[in-house]
């Protein structure tokens, strides 16, 4: 599989030591959580890369929950590649307004696959 999408519920948070080509420079600032954990963990035995964390965004673009007050915004919902297509993302990013009665917000990936 190509790439990995989903519901991970799995706060990042920025690049740790050793993570590099796994976890990119443009993950949300804070905490990572036991599900994001668990994810950089699978990517690494996996051979996968998080995309969603490797593109500058403003934080609007980045978020992919918000709270139902509208107080809290976390990055939870990732998209993964292996790692040798990483070149083949060409934007992954987080659209506010998609209306699907969702705290969540839509997330795209934008890909250029050649053979």
């Amino acid at each position: 599989m190509l790439l990995v999408i989903g519901d991970w519920n799995a706060k990042v948070g920025e690049q740790q030591l050793g993570e590099e080509g796994i976890v990119g420079k443009f993950g949300m600032t804070g905490e990572r959580s036991d599900n994001g954990e668990r994810l950089v963990s699978f990517c690494a035995l996996k051979n996968r890369a998080i995309a969603s964390t490797m593109f500058p965004h403003k934080e609007i673009h980045r978020y992919t929950w918000t709270s139902p007050i509208g107080q809290y915004h976390n990055q939870i919902d990732h998209v993964a590649i292996r790692s040798n297509f990483k070149r083949s993302v060409r934007d992954v990013r987080a659209y506010r307004g998609a209306d699907c009665a969702s705290y969540h917000n839509l997330v795209i990936a934008k890909t250029l696959l050649t053979l």
